[in-house]
């Protein structure tokens, strides 16, 4: 006998013929609907059938009301199902006549456990338009390879599902109750569930296809399956690469992996060689100091002899004047291990090669081999063939450092200087890689979390990221990977997680892009993340998106790239790599709404989370009197004019000329207004000149602060000027100190300055003359906006607190984890 089981969503108008079809077997004796939160008469409709026929109809959607997704209602009706044979059928489509007569047969001939036929098209009047008969009527071609009539061959059938989803639907599946325990039941896949189960059930079980027609399967306006979407493809590669990890006998199969190759939603099919390259030895090489694990530093060492006799000729040694971190000395030893290096050179700033800092007495911090070892300790290469690399170890933003240019000393001016890399003769660029040994991860308890950053540079998504790991580091591990470049105008928030103990490796110091692929397999390798966080966008991450899914196929991605509708990484956001990622964050509502409603991402796998604020920083009483006079003193401020700020980085996004113009027409019209620029970024060189040729003594320029307090007491107002925002942290840390703002119309900064009265927008297109006029507006009201927020500002704490914001994202990790 047979269980059907029916999901039904929002179909009122098929409903009834797809229960009468199954109903018409005697072999069905049992058939199970769930409603799940249709907004149409489903539910009556359910609820009269059960009650037509209360011995064969049971409705289970009392038991779990609401909208839960198609693969959870499957699951629960098939737990619940109590026959040997489930048979799926959804509730737009129809039982052909006499299809369980033919399924009971085949079950008894072929000893299959999932039985599946070829479908009718039908259209929404019932009407016959096609027909599919599994690969004979294939989606695309097919290799040549697999033989449509060899689908009884358990290597054919698994090699054509490999390829395309021959069984196209659910409604097309009946199968033991002991093969759906066996695969664990459908996964949380929205559009792709079918073929995930089809694969599997092929993989554990054994899967026959009948060319008899067993369904009907309709076409109409509102299938799942016609929503153009790249998350579609996106599902695919999630369940595909981790289907391949789980299964390695799929790509040991030639025919298997003609499929793959041919399958053209996994297009471009990512290879396990394509993330690891090769088959890599472990390096000979070994280094003069304990690398502790995962968090170490090590204390100064200075060398004014050959070490190496007791070493041996694989050594390494460690040259430095002061204590080194975790950072700097894994850097180096990975690009060491990686590329066959004789020596790093440590340089404690940004500024780009040849120029590295220095020592007081002309030395640098640096780690070298015997063949090396004339070069830093006697001042000569002579006759040497070396190859080494500039390291960056960029520390805090204020930290006094001398440099000097490479090829000024004496001892390099023999080098060839590209970049990064340093060669002395005709040394080889192609000596063999070496799998890079990283230092054992902790014995600290909780999950290890993988961060990916673009980089750590001055800014809010940095300073977040920062907020929410102090947050949890007593609850999680984490391990912080940077991808791309640096650039000196662009600053540094790495010390603040070395103040934090919070490892972090840095990929461009190690290693060109080419490398970064094979790296980050070897960073899995290592440390086998729980769960890896992608927290702003990088290009290299963007391009390798599938690959880095194929990389951490058991490890969920919270992917956190987007910080406005219309500009930066939405734009690749239809790409299936980054789809193929497992939750997203939406840092405002507009983003959250985007993509569910034009990407269509399951509303599930998005979470909308604003940015965190360090109250430990803000929540300090505000200046007294005399600390306000003594801070404007020491910023050159008068203490009876009004100051706005603009605070971030200068750059074509924030526009910091339009904050300027506005500080040009308020001089032009002779109010004694200051305006205070705090930030660095591309456009400062612009930003000075504008100052400069239109004589601003009423704007103060300030390139870098360390101290929110006090630069949140100086000013009375903050200014944001921005193109796009997601919901900037400078925001709500103003706010919080009870500072009112006048901001272009981005992000939800209209929404947060309405909600607590502290502030206006006006529009990101407007004319100098529109936003001034505009500023004179929230000028006038200035009072008001203060008064609002102030008396909002405990609330603003509390709701935007690091620690409040921070329980969010660790539900998210939590419950991917777990799952």
């Amino acid at each position: 006998m047979f269980s059907v089981v029916i999901p039904v969503f929002n179909h009122e108008k098929y409903l009834h013929d797809a229960v009468t079809s199954a109903l018409q077997s005697r072999l069905v004796n049992e058939v199970l609907l769930v409603d799940d939160g249709s907004k149409d008469r489903s539910p009556e409709i359910i609820t009269a059938l059960a009650k037509q026929h209360p011995n064969r109809i049971r409705d289970l959607t009392p038991m779990s009301s609401g909208n839960k997704g198609a693969h959870v209602r499957l699951n629960q009706l098939c737990e619940v199902a109590k026959n040997e044979w489930i048979a799926v059928l959804n509730s737009d489509d129809v039982f052909v006549p006499g299809r369980f007569e033919v399924i009971q047969a085949l079950g008894r001939t072929t000893k299959a456990d999932m039985i599946c036929g070829s479908l009718a098209i039908i259209n929404e009047d019932g009407s016959i338009i096609g027909g599919k008969k599994g690969l004979l009527d294939p989606e695309y071609s097919h290799p040549s390879s697999i033989d449509p009539n060899m689908l009884d061959d358990p290597q054919h059938m698994l090699a054509a599902l490999c390829n395309q989803n021959i069984i196209a639907t659910t409604s097309n599946m009946t199968f033991r109750k002991s093969l759906f325990h066996k695969i664990g039941g459908f996964a949380d896949l929205r559009y792709t569930h079918d073929w995930n189960f089809a694969l599997l059930a092929a993989l554990v079980g054994k899967v026959h296809i009948s060319s008899s027609y067993l369904t009907k399967y309709r076409i109409h306006g509102s299938n799942t399956i016609k929503e153009r979407s790249g998350h579609i493809d996106g599902e695919i590669r999630r369940f595909f690469y981790k289907l391949l990890a789980d299964y390695m006998q799929i790509e040991a199969s030639p025919l298997c992996r003609d499929g793959l190759i041919g399958n053209q939603h996994l297009a471009p099919y990512v290879t396990q060689n394509q993330i690891a390259i090769r088959e890599m030895e472990t390096a000979p090489f070994s280094f003069n100091w304990s690398r502790s694990k995962e968090f170490y530093r090590v204390k100064s060492r200075h060398l004014s002899k050959h070490p190496f006799a007791e070493l041996g000729e694989h050594a390494y040694v460690l040259s430095s004047r002061d204590g080194l971190n975790f950072r700097a000395l894994e850097n180096s030893v990975a690009a060491i291990q990686h590329n066959g290096y004789d020596f790093v050179i440590l340089s404690h700033a940004l500024e780009e090669s040849p120029v590295v800092t220095i020592n007081s007495d002309g030395s640098f911090d640096c780690i070298f081999n015997a063949a090396a070892a004339s070069l830093f300790l006697e001042g000569s290469a002579y006759g040497k063939k070396l190859r080494g690399r500039i390291v960056r170890n960029a520390l805090k933003e204020n930290w006094p450092h001398l440099t000097d240019d490479l090829s000024n000393i004496p001892a390099f001016q023999p080098a060839s200087i590209d970049g990064p890399e340093i060669t002395f003769g005709d040394s080889p660029h192609n000596r063999s890689a070496h799998k890079i040994v990283f230092p054992e991860t902790s014995d600290g308890t909780g999950p290890l979390i993988l961060v990916l950053p673009i980089f750590l540079a001055v800014g809010g998504v940095e300073r977040n990221t920062i907020e929410v790991i102090r947050a949890l580091r007593h609850r999680y591990r984490f391990l912080v990977i940077t991808t791309e470049r640096q650039l000196p105008h662009q600053g540094s928030l790495h010390y603040q997680l070395d103040e934090l103990n919070i490892p972090t490796l840095d990929l461009a110091e190690i290693a060109d892009r080419s490398d970064h692929v094979s790296i980050m397999h070897s960073i899995n390798d290592a440390y086998k993340p729980d769960a890896v966080w992608i927290c702003n966008g990088s290009p290299w991450l963007a391009d390798n998106a599938e690959r880095i899914r194929r990389i951490f196929s058991h490890t969920p991605i919270v992917d956190q790239q987007v910080y406005d509708t219309e500009y930066g990484w939405i734009n690749r956001y239809n790409d299936p790599g980054i789809q193929s990622f497992d939750h997203f964050i939406a840092i405002n509502q507009r983003i959250k709404a985007k993509f569910i409603s034009e990407i269509r991402i399951p509303p599930h796998r998005v979470s909308l989370i604003y940015s965190a604020i360090n109250t430990s920083k803000l929540s300090r009483p505000l200046a007294s009197p005399d600390e306000f006079n003594n801070l404007r003193i020491n910023l050159g401020l008068s203490a009876a004019s009004k100051c706005f700020a603009f605070i971030g980085r200068l750059t074509s996004q924030k526009r910091p000329l339009h904050f300027l113009e506005i500080a040009r027409a308020s001089a032009a019209s002779g109010h004694d207004d200051q305006f205070l620029l705090v930030g660095d970024g591309e456009l400062g060189v612009d930003c000075d000149r504008f100052i400069s040729d239109n004589s601003l003594s009423n704007v103060r320029r300030i390139k870098y602060y360390d101290d929110s307090w006090a630069m949140m007491n100086v000013i009375d107002g903050l200014i944001i000027t921005s193109a796009f925002e997601g919901l900037p942290i400078v925001l709500l840390e103003a706010l919080s100190f009870g500072r009112p703002a006048f901001s272009t119309d981005v992000g939800d900064v209209k929404i947060v300055l309405q909600e607590y009265a502290a502030g206006c927008i006006y529009d990101a297109g407007a004319t100098t003359t529109e936003a001034w006029e505009e500023f004179l507006v929230w000028r006038g009201n200035l009072e008001r906006y203060t008064d609002g927020a102030q008396r909002h500002r405990v609330d603003i704490l509390d709701r935007f607190s690091s620690r409040a914001i921070a329980r969010q994202y660790a539900d998210i990790f939590d419950r991917l984890i777990k799952s």
